[in-house]
Formats: structure tokens, C-alpha cells, sequence
């Protein structure tokens, strides 16, 4: 209803939904405008909402990109209230969704008495305490590599307490055209899909929905400059590269002092 409405007068939203944008614009200034939930407009723009695959001219792109940008949301959050600053403003929070999944049944269990468990949702996971067989958690890093699925790294959850694992990777949703292979993961500064070779940015944390966000937010960002963030924003974050056929692996400083989790 809101997307659809193109009053720029404050509208009531739920407030999960307005924490989840209060949240995201968190995330939206600490990377440089990198993640932006208003980007779907260019995600339908470049042809990947149908798989109907195109490279629109600049012209094009520049038009779309008029309408995109968190810059352009205000937010009354008492209030639970959000406004457009422009009519034609969108907003897609897929990109957190499953992390917020994960956050929400997290709640479901606390509230029941369950302190063991372990929330899945789209590969994104939450978990607590330890298994059944009192061992600990043990959660797989996929390795980048299109039509493939095999275990690139294993994260052993050292602390019981609650750990969230985000992967976001370029490998899974992507079209060839002209020799270059164009990505779902979009950069709302250019309007373009990303063209680095980082294809894989798992993010560990505390709180699904703040990983979530990160992982995308890193893999638009690359990994010069999403090292960078993470290491500004002490974000836990595992790196994948693709260079030369090869994959190569690195790990923000956060995470080289992280005793949360082994990652081996």
C-alpha cells in the first residue's frame, strides 16, 4: 500500500516495518548509500525481476535512478510513521527479509522457553545454545561457484549466547552478455550491477537482521572498500574473492578477533 501510494504526506506503517527502515538507514550511511532497499526500481529496470535480461542505455538508468534513494524516506519512528519525498519512491526490504525471518521465530522460541535452537531461513541462520547431542553448532560457507554446491569453509558457533551467519553471493543470480557477466547484487550509486571480483561476503553478528543488511551492503561495496567499512563499523565479515579462476579468502579485523565463531 505504501509503494503504491504516491502521497508524500506521513503514512502509519507497522512498527517492525519502521524499525526495519530505521535499521537499513543505518546501514545506507555507514556504507556510502552502498545498500539502499529503494534499488528494486533498477533490479526491474536491467530485466532480472522476470529474467527478461537487458543492458538499458544511460539515459535510461539515469531516469530510474531519479527515483531510488533512502536520502528520500523521512522517518517518524515514535510515531511509526514513514514519508516520501518524492511520489514515485518505492521500497523493497527483501533484502533483510530473511535475516528479519530469522530475528522474528527467534523471538518465538525465547518466548517459548526454547534456548536451544537453531532458525534457517534462505541460508541465513540463527543459532543458540547447542544440538541436541550437546555439540556445537556447525554452519557451512557455500563455495561461490555457479550450478555447484559445495562447502567453501565450516563455522563452528563458539558462543552460546545467539550468532547470526549471513552469506549474500553474486554466483546464484546473474546473465552473461558481450563477455561480461552482470550481477543481481546492484550498486544504487551507479545504477548499475556491481563488476568486482568479490562474490561471496558472509557476515557474523548478533543480530540476523543487522547481518543481513551488512552482507549485501559488503558485497555492493567490494572488498576494498567494504574491508574498509567493516573495519570503520567493526563488522565481522568473511571475503571471497574470484581472481584469475582462483578463489581467494579474507577476514575483516573484527573477525581475525572474533571469539564467537571458528572458521576453518
Amino acid at each position: 500500500v505504501f509503494n503504491r501510494n504516491p502521497s508524500t504526506d506521513w503514512q502509519e506503517l507497522p512498527a517492525d516495518v519502521v524499525d526495519l527502515l530505521e535499521l537499513a538507514g543505518r546501514v545506507y550511511r555507514a556504507s556510502q548509500g552502498c545498500y539502499d532497499p529503494t534499488v528494486k526500481p533498477l533490479f526491474d529496470l536491467w530485466g532480472f525481476r522476470k529474467d527478461a535480461f537487458r543492458i538499458p542505455s544511460a539515459e535510461q538508468i539515469a531516469a530510474v535512478r531519479a527515483s531510488v534513494g533512502f536520502d528520500k524516506l523521512q522517518l517518524d519512528i515514535p510515531g511509526h510513521r514513514v514519508r516520501k519525498l518524492i511520489p514515485q519512491l518505492s521500497v523493497d526490504l527483501s533484502s533483510v527479509g530473511e535475516g528479519y525471518t530469522d530475528w522474528r521465530l527467534s523471538r518465538v522460541f525465547e518466548a517459548a522457553g526454547i534456548a536451544d535452537y537453531l532458525v534457517e531461513i534462505g541460508g541465513d541462520v540463527y543459532v543458540k545454545g547447542r544440538r541436541a547431542d550437546h555439540e556445537q553448532w556447525r554452519i557451512a560457507i557455500v563455495r561461490p561457484l555457479p550450478d555447484k554446491m559445495s562447502i567453501e569453509k565450516v563455522v563452528d558457533i563458539v558462543d552460546e549466547n545467539g550468532v547470526s551467519v549471513n552469506t549474500s553471493g553474486t554466483y546464484r543470480h546473474f546473465y552473461d552478455a558481450g563477455g561480461r557477466r552482470f550481477s543481481h547484487i546492484f550498486d544504487p550509486r551507479t545504477g548499475s550491477p556491481v563488476t568486482h571480483d568479490l562474490v561471496s561476503a558472509t557476515v557474523v553478528g548478533d543480530d540476523p537482521r543487522f547481518s543481513d543488511a551488512w552482507a549485501t551492503a559488503l558485497l555492493c561495496l567490494g572488498k576494498k572498500d567494504g574491508e574498509k567499512a567493516a573495519e570503520q563499523e567493526g563488522v565481522r565479515a568473511f571475503f571471497i574473492q574470484q581472481q584469475d579462476g582462483k578463489l581467494v579468502e579474507s577476514e575483516s579485523p573484527a573477525l581475525q578477533k572474533d571469539k564467537a565463531v571458528l572458521i576453518r
